[in-house]
């Protein structure tokens, strides 16, 4: 068996830079426009370059 990588079904996600190098997710979206002006939202309250949008990925077995 195969593995492939599928969209998360929410794949757009904003995500917190941290001190280690793992990421942590803050909300997930299903449209990137929704998780853009939430961004713009939070960035405009907090630290410019603190927060950024990724799309998500996730591996599946292929039948």
């Amino acid at each position: 068996m195969s593995r492939i990588c599928v969209p998360h079904p929410e794949p757009w996600c904003i995500c917190r830079l941290g001190v280690d190098p793992a990421r942590q997710i803050i909300r997930r979206y299903l449209r990137r426009n929704d998780a853009e002006a939430d961004l713009a939202f939070m960035t405009g309250i907090t630290q410019p370059g603190l927060y950024f949008i990724a799309f998500e990925v996730i591996e599946v077995e292929e039948p």
